[in-house]
């Protein structure tokens, strides 16, 4: 059985999957050896392809956030500004920004 189980194995083993998804494809089938699950992981350690493939463990994901809709002319700033020399008879300006536009 030794022997073929390996070959089993690599029957089963589609690139770039790893370890346990090849275990379960052999497990559906109605195979099973003590060692499976060791194995399918030696033999992908060995696969070419997989190695290069990388998997992205949860580990490495980007956490999800939500993205916050704003809409113009929903976020106003106003600031007061003074004392300028007289143009028309103004010296202050009052100036008005929509922090989402600009």
């Amino acid at each position: 059985m030794e022997e073929e189980q390996m070959g089993i194995l690599e029957a089963f083993h589609s690139p770039p999957y790893g370890g346990a998804r090849t275990s379960a494809k052999v497990l559906s089938c109605g195979s099973y050896c003590p060692t499976l699950y060791k194995d399918a992981s030696e033999l992908v350690k060995r696969c070419d392809e997989c190695q290069r493939a990388g998997v992205i463990s949860n580990n490495n994901k980007m956490p999800l956030t939500t993205i916050l809709e704003i809409d113009i002319f929903d976020v106003w700033g106003i600031d007061f500004m003074g004392l300028f020399v007289s143009s028309c008879g103004n010296t202050y300006i009052l100036v008005a920004v929509d922090y989402v536009s600009k």
